[in-house]
């Protein structure tokens, strides 16, 4: 059942959104009014042909037709065999754009005009006093016949085969053209040297970070030594310090008074003490060469086989991997594939025919009464 139209940019409508209520709605208007551009639009939204430059409103943007429909769940089977989302409130959408073409969606899937059609023309029907309708469109006489004959559990039933059958064959297609451009030998060679390539998922980000915390390191540790240089070398800061302080106290022998500067004395030579004790053991911690030289070795292993196989990223070199792993496995059992999608196609299509057998003869029971 229809239940919104959106309409943009179409002729002499700007903006239109139309919420379709249940039962009979009637629309009057007078001549001119645009009652037949609402028409046109619907026309357009269900594949219908058209000049698109001709019906745009504003000739520099697309015209933008959109339906909501409410699907029944037995038609799901029709959706995924043109690999389309199924959703109960189903989204028809055709847009219409400046350089004349036009573009089609389901549920935002891109589809063919012919598509459109199919599917939205099996909901609503445009009627007017030229209009053939159902005469040219075997695809809704076909669900007309089939809600005469009662045959959906018959039509469901051959969906789901030829869904079977599609799948089956376009697998075999794929096989068939699958490596007719590869030198086999090679694909073997690149697979081999692939294997021996194992990457962890983040593994590369934890090299990277590891090897700044050492480059970080390695400058914090220059720093170190010179500090450490400053405080503890002959001459240094200590040496220094120790020398006023011996100083110091051969003037409190004779200068009592300058024994209040003692404690403050004192209390420099502690934290100097402090500073180069706690310097010392920071320069004993840090990456083991052995262990940091391991990191480096590990990216340019890394880096070398993401350049020679032509891809961004570790990951991408592992998804790559995968691929020509699966792809060689195929080749290398193709005509075992083959030979088996063949036997179960020949299966598969004695089912598909009875299937249609008994939906065509239920068909052809209805056409009668329907002829009648």
């Amino acid at each position: 059942m229809l239940q919104h139209i959106e309409i943009s940019n179409f002729i002499l409508i700007h903006q239109l959104s139309l919420p379709v209520s249940n039962g009979m709605t009637v629309m009057t208007g007078e001549t001119g009014a645009g009652k037949s551009i609402l028409l046109g639009a619907l026309g357009a939204a269900l594949g219908g042909r058209l000049a698109a430059k001709s019906v745009l409103k504003d000739s520099s943007k697309k015209a933008v037709i959109e339906l909501t429909i409410k699907v029944s769940e037995s038609l799901k089977a029709e959706f995924e065999i043109l690999d389309i989302d199924y959703a109960k409130d189903t989204v028809f959408r055709r847009e219409l754009l400046p350089s004349g073409k036009s573009r089609c969606f389901i549920n935002d899937t891109p589809v063919k005009a012919a598509d459109l059609a199919r599917f939205a023309g099996s909901f609503i029907d445009i009627n007017s006093q030229s209009d053939s309708g159902l005469l040219h469109r075997v695809g809704q006489q076909m669900e007309l016949i089939d809600a005469f004959a009662n045959a959906t559990k018959e039509r469901s039933a051959y969906l789901q085969v030829f869904e079977k059958y599609t799948t089956i064959k376009d697998e075999l297609r794929r096989l068939e053209e699958l490596g007719q451009n590869d030198d086999l030998d090679y694909l073997r060679f690149v697979v081999n040297e692939l294997k021996n390539v194992h990457i962890e998922e983040g593994e590369y980000e934890t090299i990277e970070d590891q090897l700044l915390q050492a480059k970080s390191l390695k400058e914090n540790l220059d720093q170190f030594h010179s500090l450490y240089g400053l405080l503890n070398k002959d001459g240094g800061a200590l040496d220094q310090i120790y020398s006023v302080e011996n100083a110091l106290n051969k003037i409190i022998a004779s200068q009592g008074s300058f024994e209040k500067y003692l404690p403050s004395l004192a209390e420099a030579v502690s934290t100097l003490t402090d500073l180069a004790k706690a310097t010392k053991d920071s320069m004993n911690t840090g990456f083991d060469e052995g262990e940091l030289e391991a990191l480096k070795e590990r990216k340019r292993s890394i880096d070398a086989m993401v350049r020679k196989h032509r891809v961004l990223t570790p990951e991408e070199l592992m998804d790559k991997k995968s691929g020509l792993v699966e792809k060689l496995e195929k080749l290398e059992n193709k005509e075992k594939e083959l030979e088996r999608l063949s036997k179960e196609l020949v299966k598969v299509e004695a089912d598909l025919e009875g299937k249609a057998e008994l939906l065509h003869a239920k068909r052809m029971k209805a056409s009668d009464k329907i002829q009648k």
